[in-house]
């Protein structure tokens, strides 16, 4: 308990931290600063995903696979025995391959996973407030044997939590500077 306790010490400090760079314009003017580089690191990713969110009304509207690398396209992890995967993270989840060297990428398969990774967000994911922020991915979803509910579940929970805390993070330093976060703006 004690070092759970070390550690989100650690971590707020390091966002204060990041905060006060943000706000003072650092990475606005240079996102290499060496002062700053860890904590840009650290906190951008997730915090570019709420810059950058699509800013329209999602009511009633069924999700879809958009927060997920399209398999064989963003990523594609080759095993040593010429099996390609999703990415280096689900390697070895037979489920998840979706071809090899000698036949290229079996297309069929991969429509398949993503018609069921499709029908699976529909059916867990379209009640939880973060859907929009999630960074889920297959590997937050499948296990050994397929589709993990309780895995999913796990997972789940901490992406609502780290979300919840990037969210805080994300408007407290708006408040402070609203030109603060412009270097996370993609291209």
């Amino acid at each position: 308990m004690k070092d759970k306790l070390v550690r989100l010490e650690g971590t707020k400090s390091l966002a204060e931290k990041f905060k006060r760079l943000c706000v003072k314009g650092v990475y606005n003017r240079n996102l290499n600063h060496p002062q700053g580089r860890l904590v840009r690191v650290l906190f951008s990713n997730t915090l570019r995903v709420i810059h950058n969110r699509e800013l329209t009304d999602v009511s009633g509207r069924l999700l879809s696979y958009s927060s997920f690398c399209l398999p064989g396209t963003t990523k594609c992890f080759v095993t040593s025995a010429g099996d390609f995967f999703p990415c280096e993270k689900v390697a070895g989840i037979e489920r998840l391959r979706i071809g090899d060297v000698r036949s290229g990428f079996d297309v069929e398969r991969i429509i398949g996973l993503l018609e069921e990774v499709t029908q699976i967000r529909n059916e867990f994911c379209s009640a939880c407030w973060a859907f929009r922020l999630c960074r889920a991915c297959f590997y937050h979803f499948y296990g050994p044997s397929g589709f993990d509910k309780e895995r999913m579940s796990y997972f789940c929970n901490g992406i609502r939590k780290e979300t919840k805390s990037s969210l805080k993070l994300y408007c407290s330093i708006l408040e402070e500077n609203e030109e603060a976060l412009d270097f996370l703006a993609l291209p």
